[in-house]
């Protein structure tokens, strides 16, 4: 067992036994102090009544030779007896008078006449000795006044003497509880100076071990548990700061491995970037010569419908030269084109290759923010392309204004609806079965490319036609 544990428990037993011996001593001296000064107090009392009347009298009728005159006898007993009845000595008690040879009463007594008279009829008188009586709950002391045959009493009820209990009780109460107070204020300074002040600076620097600050401690030189502690603490601290040195060090060695590797990742990137913005770049100026071929092509086509042909094919290839040039333009990382920026560019080239006298056709654009992945914007700008170039060949037949208006947006549901819708002729009868004058090959790429979108087409004349790919 460790010194700081066997100094608590000795503190402690030594509180115990001196609170047991206390409350011992207490009790003992209650009780002998109790009897010890009311004895005294009746005794005193009997004594000093002695004194002052029957001896004192008896005395001055001896010095006068007139104790054997009755009347001078009884006179001064009168006034003997008138002494006793007034009397009232300490702690309450009262002094009564009985004839040793009758036992009769000759002051009252407060009741203790049936006590006494028992006491002369046994004989059990043992003067100047304390005695109680449980009937009437009252301590004696007797005495006896031989001149006169009297038996003397000092009594005193019990009260009086719990009186002196309740005294005694507290004054050792007090006694005890300043001993006990000091010995705790000893066993807190104690405690405090050898015990919970060390305890406090070991918590402390175990709060401070995440840290990996170095850690010191006085107690480190104790041989108690306290010490054993405080040696623990200092070494965990110690180990704590090599470990976080060593991940440091590491932290450091790693940090500067994925530094080296992000800027090699960042340079491949930018150059995965370059190339796809390149290629980009190359597909769409492959597909402007393609134009410029089919352009020089159109110059010595020999009729009006060859020429036709040609350019509904390179308003194909512009519609998809577009979505590189875009993507193009780019930072070559992402592939997803802005809708309203992609047909509206559709729009523009088609405004751009019709003639001259065509153009008084308006066609207006209402596209939502949408973003467009190249696999869904290409066929629909294809699809917009044969739509809004139908509308502008035979929509119009006949009228010198019109308007064909292109909307792309998000459903309800969540898909994506294109619908291209004119204020043209119309057609008759059954819109899937129309007898409109279209383009063959351009109706079945339209289908074609629903397809593709897992879309389905819907047609509807109602002061125009309007066509809707829902996908």
């Amino acid at each position: 067992m460790k010194l700081s544990l066997r100094i608590i428990l000795v503190v402690i037993a030594v509180l115990v036994l001196l609170s047991a011996v206390l409350a011992t001593i207490s009790v003992d001296e209650l009780r002998r102090s109790s009897e010890r000064h009311l004895e005294a107090y009746l005794t005193l009392g009997l004594d000093q009544y002695v004194r002052e009347y029957p001896q004192r009298l008896a005395e001055l009728l001896e010095q006068h030779g007139l104790e054997n005159i009755d009347s001078f006898v009884a006179s001064y007993q009168t006034d003997a007896i008138q002494a006793a009845t007034e009397a009232e000595l300490e702690m309450g008690a009262r002094i009564g008078l009985s004839a040793m040879s009758t036992g009769e009463f000759l002051a009252p007594g407060a009741g203790i006449a049936t006590h006494v008279s028992d006491h002369i009829r046994s004989g059990n008188l043992d003067e100047g000795t304390i005695h109680f009586d449980e009937e009437a709950r009252t301590y004696y002391v007797y005495d006896a006044f031989e001149p006169w045959g009297w038996i003397v009493v000092a009594a005193a009820p019990d009260h009086a003497v719990r009186d002196e209990i309740q005294s005694v009780l507290l004054r050792t109460t007090m006694t005890t509880v300043t001993i006990v107070g000091l010995a705790a204020l000893v066993l807190f300074l104690g405690l405090r100076r050898f015990f919970v002040a060390p305890v406090l600076r070991i918590a402390a620097a175990a709060r401070s071990l995440p840290d990996g600050s170095c850690v010191s401690l006085e107690e480190t030189s104790r041989g108690d548990e306290l010490g054993d502690l405080a040696n623990d603490i200092v070494a965990a601290g110690e180990t704590i700061r090599r470990a976080q040195q060593e991940l440091s060090a590491t932290n450091r060695d790693l940090e500067r491995t994925v530094n080296e590797r992000t800027a090699a990742l960042n340079e491949a990137l930018a150059r995965q970037k370059t190339l796809v913005r390149e290629v980009h770049h190359r597909v769409k100026n492959n597909m402007n010569v393609v134009y410029a071929l089919l352009d020089l092509q159109k110059r010595n086509a020999a009729t009006s419908q060859f020429v036709e042909a040609l350019s509904d094919v390179q308003r194909r290839i512009a519609a998809m030269a577009l979505i590189h040039e875009q993507l193009y333009r780019g930072d070559g990382g992402n592939s997803q084109l802005d809708a309203s920026e992609y047909i509206g560019g559709v729009i523009e080239q088609l405004q751009r290759s019709f003639p001259t006298e065509e153009s008084h056709v308006e066609i207006e654009s209402v596209i939502q923010p949408v973003t467009l992945s190249t696999e869904i914007a290409m066929p629909c700008g294809l699809i917009i392309n044969e739509l809004v170039t139908t509308a502008l060949k035979y929509a119009f037949v006949g009228r010198s204004f019109g308007k064909v208006i292109v909307r792309f947006g998000s459903t309800v549901d969540g898909s994506l609806r294109l619908t291209v819708a004119d204020d043209g002729v119309g057609i008759s009868g059954d819109p899937s079965s129309s007898t409109m004058k279209t383009d063959g090959i351009g109706t079945e790429l339209v289908a074609a490319l629903a397809s593709q979108l897992h879309g389905t087409i819907s047609r509807t004349s109602h002061g125009g036609l309007t066509v809707g790919v829902t996908f």
